[in-house]
């Protein structure tokens, strides 16, 4: 399979019916280093009532792409250096505070990592989705009181008449984690990016919101943005998968494909590294060797050789193109031709 540059991610998404467009995104951050370059060059689209999970370990740049798309990058010490993203073909790089604050919750919502720190102590639980409600629909207080109760209804929050009059402190966190999501969704965005929405929470309860998540991305026909370090959740929920490493997407694949056969060395660690409920052998858990690079240092020519078993002297030359495989392929590999890795199939 000869590889050929990739369109989308060397010159931009295509011209498509696109909800999300995310096109050669930079972003620095001003440290003791210097400014330094935190997210480089990603690009990606995202279809209405489709999941598209970015994925990868802690520090490669995934909850730093779903700020910057949010515009909630701190400034300073942060700056979107260049690139482009747009929301239905409007651009939301540049806009004033003002005008992103009219988006974010209405058109674009989040869930973040942490639902105890999100939501607000001091306030009931139903106040808090309300004033989402109100600040963006106009609706009155009684109204809006009363969409909040049908929104944690929607979340599966029993009893939710009652339940909106208690504090967060009086529910568990997968309830909590709820409360957010029904934070999230009361004002029907066109696009929901929930940060690791599963972090902290028991297997049980992480599949009731991942099943939540997927059941409410179909009724209300929005887009997913699912951001984990967990190829398991991906496969339960998403269509998409972008592999990210130190601030670059090194895969791009159809989740199915993906799991098939990856075509990117660190996309392969990640798939040997997931535990088995039946393992296929008797072996350790596989591991990737060492840890991501800081970003003020990143290694020169592909920022995984360090830790890649295939890399040889070509690996550390010069910066590593995206090059596309397929349709639904890319991979940031020099040796993506030579190398046929297994992933999780059986040797």
């Amino acid at each position: 399979m000869s590889p050929v540059p990739d369109p989308e991610v060397e010159s931009g998404p295509r011209n498509t019916p696109a909800l999300l467009e995310v096109d050669g995104l930079q972003v620095d951050f001003a440290t003791e280093h210097g400014w330094v370059n935190i997210i480089d060059s990603v690009s990606f689209s995202l279809e209405r009532g489709s999941t598209l999970g970015l994925v990868g370990e802690s520090g490669s740049g995934k909850s730093v792409t779903s700020l910057a798309i949010m515009g909630l990058i701190p400034t300073p010490p942060g700056r979107i250096r260049s690139g482009s993203i747009r929301l239905e073909g409007q651009e939301l790089v540049g806009r004033s505070e003002r005008s992103l604050q009219d988006v974010r919750g209405r058109d674009i919502a989040m869930i973040f990592q942490e639902p105890a720190t999100s939501l607000n102590p001091a306030f009931q639980v139903g106040d808090q989705v309300a004033e989402m409600v109100r600040r963006h629909l106009g609706l009155s207080r009684k109204q809006a009181w009363a969409r909040a109760v049908e929104a944690l209804g929607a979340v599966g929050i029993p009893d939710p008449k009652r339940r909106a009059h208690a504090y967060p402190h009086e529910f568990s966190g997968g309830m909590r984690q709820r409360v957010m999501i029904a934070m999230a969704i009361s004002c029907e965005p066109k696009l929901l990016i929930a940060d690791e929405p599963t972090t902290a929470l028991d297997v049980t309860i992480q599949a009731q919101v991942l099943a939540l998540l997927h059941g409410l991305r179909e009724e209300l026909d929005m887009a997913l943005l699912l951001i984990t370090h967990d190829l398991g959740v991906v496969a339960q929920v998403c269509d998409k998968a972008l592999v990210m490493y130190a601030g670059q997407i090194v895969e791009r694949a159809d989740v199915d494909e993906l799991y098939r056969h990856p075509y990117h060395p660190y996309s392969e660690g990640l798939l040997v590294s997931m535990p088995q409920v039946m393992p296929r052998s008797k072996r350790r858990l596989a591991s990737i060797p060492g840890s991501p690079p800081m970003p003020w240092a990143f290694p020169s020519g592909c920022r995984f050789h360090p830790r890649c078993p295939y890399a040889d002297e070509r690996c550390q030359a010069g910066a590593v193109a995206t090059v596309a495989l397929s349709p639904t392929r890319a991979s940031r590999c020099l040796r993506v031709a030579e190398l046929d890795l297994s992933g999780g199939r059986p040797s």
